[in-house]
């Protein structure tokens, strides 16, 4: 009997420190959501758009190696997306990422022009039939055009044809 609840003892010893142990991961991550830096995220978005204009469509706090820093796209006033990092603390961009594939689909988009019977804004509007929530991405590609819309966890894709304006595809992903 002495040994059952020796046994006993020691399990529950083991369940208690794991439960605890976890406890303490958990705090650990929640803390990392609810970093507090030097910055809150309004500033790192006025910092970002100093080194590139436009609107912010997305804005993430994350933390790498220590260091805390807020993921920041901007969409300029052509569509095209920029990605810049910026550090939590001291506030410097330390990465900017520019979409060059878009830029050169873009130069694809004004020589295909000629082919294309609907703008830009008409493919927005089309779209726009079809998916809920904000624009985050506009692409053109092999005479169509690539949208992204996001409404909360839910994520759209919608392929509107650059000739007819019909929606050649169309994705719905609930996250």
């Amino acid at each position: 009997m002495k040994r059952k609840l020796f046994i006993f003892g020691i399990v529950a010893f083991v369940v208690m420190g794991g439960a605890i142990g976890v406890g303490a991961l958990s705090d650990a991550e929640a803390a990392t959501n609810e970093m507090n830096t030097t910055l809150s995220t309004s500033d790192a978005e006025e910092i970002a758009k100093t080194e590139v204009p436009g609107e912010v469509v997305k804005v993430e706090k994350d933390e790498d190696d220590g260091v805390i820093y807020y993921e920041i796209d901007i969409r300029n006033e052509k569509g095209y997306v920029t990605d810049l990092e910026v550090h939590a603390e001291t506030g410097e961009v330390t990465e900017i990422e520019r979409d060059v594939e878009a830029i050169e689909n873009n130069k694809s988009h004004k020589e295909d022009q000629k082919k294309v019977s609907i703008d830009r804004d008409q493919a927005i509007s089309i779209a726009e039939e079809e998916a809920k929530g904000k624009l985050v991405d506009l692409e053109w590609d092999d005479s169509h055009y690539e949208l992204e819309f996001e409404d909360g966890n839910v994520e759209y894709e919608v392929k509107v044809h650059g000739e007819t304006g019909e929606i050649i595809e169309f994705e719905k992903d609930d996250d």
